[in-house]
């Protein structure tokens, strides 16, 4: 008998492709789903689109104010009858047999904490862009991801199916929830994957990713908890070195946010974190010489944009996050 799967869709302004959307999960071959459409007070014609495909496997609801997506997919969550909950951005894109493979999974290793697709990159229209987004992150059927997600998340929201009950996202995050949901989970047990490009993620000019003030100072929120957190992590694994080269790289990544802004000060410090952390990391040792540079010459080097405006006031303005 099959268990039933809750599809949660985060609705806001995204009229172009949610009707794409929410078809490719109608068309899966999986028997039993349901589909909460909780839309963001859209400015544009997402409600009646959603509306207007007539499938009673579809559940519209509209939040009464802008809540943010991570607050819309909890109160989905909470609707939810399914045993399973899959995520699936109203931008985004289900390729056929997905759903089928990844529950398939779940029931194969109950101790897994959640299944993942790989994913392609697509452009408005649906094209493949031929971007790799998992790079050097294992692929094999049953993984530990805790060092690869502390350094960053990989995992496309709309490719990701838990457990009901397993995860909560933290509405005081606008663009970094999921990474830190998926990272307290790993922490608990093992992910499965299937390493097929099952989910179509769509790059377009409106994307909540892309480079700003705001995106720019929550990841370095998030960056700045997972390293203040480096003994809870060394202690959740015997192997020291792996959680240790996922640290050093967080703090790599740190220190380019940092030349970004323009804090060279901060630069240096976390880029000398992340050569302690892993000495052999030679990631860490050009992050460190490229510290010493002027601010605007190493920004030149890692960065195709210009200076973010943070302030050092902005970042002392940051509260800490709790993981």
């Amino acid at each position: 008998m099959s268990k039933r799967v809750s599809v949660i869709v985060p609705s806001y302004n995204h009229a172009p492709y949610i009707k794409e959307a929410l078809l490719s999960a109608l068309h899966q071959d999986y028997p039993d789903i349901e589909i909460i459409v909780i839309d963001d007070c859209s400015t544009d014609d997402s409600v009646a689109i959603a509306q207007s495909i007539g499938d009673p496997r579809i559940h519209v609801r509209k939040n009464a104010k802008n809540l943010g997506a991570y607050a819309t997919e909890n109160r989905a969550m909470e609707m939810a009858s399914g045993e399973y909950i899959a995520v699936l951005n109203s931008d985004d894109l289900w390729r056929p047999g997905k759903l089928k493979k990844q529950i398939a999974l779940l029931e194969k290793h109950p101790d897994a904490t959640l299944c993942y697709t790989l994913g392609a990159q697509i452009d408005t229209s649906g094209k493949d862009l031929k971007i790799d987004q998992h790079l050097h992150w294992p692929k094999s059927e049953k993984q530990d991801l805790l060092p690869f997600m502390l350094s960053s998340n990989r995992l496309l929201a709309s490719g990701v199916v838990v457990r009901k009950g397993a995860v909560l996202f933290d509405e005081s995050l606008r663009f970094s929830g999921d990474w830190v949901a998926w990272l307290n989970l790993v922490e608990q047990g093992p992910a499965v994957c299937v390493p097929e490009p099952l989910v179509g993620w769509r790059q377009h000019p409106t994307n909540s990713y892309l480079r700003s003030q705001t995106v720019t100072l929550e990841e370095i929120r998030v960056r700045r908890a997972i390293l203040a957190s480096k003994k809870r992590w060394l202690e959740a694994r015997p192997d020291k070195q792996m959680i240790k080269r996922g640290l050093s790289e967080c703090a790599v990544d740190l220190t380019a946010l940092y030349v970004l802004i323009g804090q060279m000060r901060l630069a240096k410090a976390s880029a000398s974190q992340a050569v302690r952390l892993a000495p052999a990391n030679t990631a860490a040792h050009k992050r460190f010489a490229m510290s010493f540079m002027p601010a605007v010459l190493a920004r030149k080097r890692l960065w195709k944009t210009d200076r973010v405006a943070v302030t050092g006031k902005d970042l002392k303005a940051l509260a800490p996050l709790d993981l």
